[in-house]
This record gives structure tokens, sequence and C-alpha cells, in this order.
């Protein structure tokens, strides 16, 4: 996650004078890391180093974070799967 910020920083950070403007014109400025939660791995864990939110912070940007419920497809086995009987 860390890496994906500093590339989206690096954009932000190199925005033409004019188009930074725009960029501190806008309503929000989010940093949104999206992430499927599911049972398994018990801990799920992603660092962003002090020097990364420091440049969100210098951006005029905010961090925030989404965490999807995990909802299985219908091509993927359930424990309720009559076609899993007998495994």
């Amino acid at each position: 996650m860390d890496a994906a910020f500093r590339v989206l920083l690096a954009a932000v950070e190199g925005l033409s004078p004019d188009r930074r403007a725009e960029w501190d014109r806008c309503e929000r400025r989010v940093f949104d890391p999206g992430f499927e939660c599911c049972e398994e791995p018990f801990c799920f864990q992603q660092t962003l180093s002090a020097e990364t939110i420091r440049r969100v912070a210098a951006a005029g940007g905010e961090i925030e974070l989404t965490l999807y419920a995990h909802r299985p497809s219908p091509f993927e086995a359930t424990d309720d799967d009559p076609a899993q009987a007998g495994d």
C-alpha cells in the first residue's frame, strides 16, 4: 500500500501549477485503498510510512480505508454446496 501511495503522490507532486491549483480546489482529495475481508488470513496488515503520511498531508489529502465484506461469487463453492458432498 505504501508503494501505491508513493506512485499516486508522485503524480500529484508532479502536477503543473495550473493542474495543482485544480487539485487544491477539489472538495475531497482522498487516498482510499479498498480491501476485501475474508476469513483467512486471520490478520492482514498494511503500513504507511511516516514519510508517506507526511506527503499525503502536504498534498492536502486524507487517508480513508474501505473494508469490503467477502461475498462468495456464484461460481465459488460453499459448505452447503451439494456438489461438495462426499469430499
